[in-house]
């Protein structure tokens, strides 16, 4: 069946696949033969043809909690010749402000309360080891941490870090 489907995607123009990547990179992580014989390729003829397109999708998948996906991201760029070789400098810079766009959009309170209501139930139900709580702790204090740098935002660091990276 991949077969028969590869030899369809043959016949549509690869540009025409571009409004549907979104759809495409959210299933990059299925491990069922078949399905990904036929993502994977596609998306790598995407590759050949359109690397700017896949570079900041694919840097989001980098940095996915969900193992899957991050492991089938890091799959698919080292297969994609064509966006390292033609734009390496672009991957660089694609990372770097996908890793800045995630920094800036995660809501730290909504953070630290996720962990800490996770530990409390884990250690109400008996399942918390003394580690798991001392990491709880020591990730919570981080947050808070974070929380307080970001009431005062010091200017001086984060754009010498900015230009440090450019």
């Amino acid at each position: 069946m991949a077969i028969v489907i590869n030899e369809c995607i043959a016949t549509v123009e690869i540009e025409a696949w571009l409004g549907g990547l979104p759809q495409l990179f959210a299933r990059i992580h299925i491990k069922e033969l078949s399905i990904r014989s036929v993502l994977h390729p596609l998306l790598t003829q995407l590759d050949e043809k359109q690397p700017r397109a896949l570079m900041y999708p694919l840097s989001v998948l980098l940095k996915s909690p969900v193992a899957e996906r991050k492991s089938a991201a890091e799959s698919l760029m080292t297969s994609m010749t064509s966006l390292k070789a033609h734009s390496s400098e672009l991957v660089k810079e694609a990372l770097m402000v996908s890793l800045e766009l995630i920094c800036v959009a995660i809501l730290w309170v909504e953070t630290w309360r996720v962990k800490a209501s996770k530990t409390l139930r884990a250690s109400t139900l008996g399942k918390a080891t003394q580690a798991t709580l001392l990491k709880c702790l020591t990730f919570c204090c981080h947050c808070t941490r974070l929380l307080r740098e970001a009431q005062k935002p010091d200017v001086k660091a984060i754009s010498s870090r900015a230009l440090g990276k450019i």
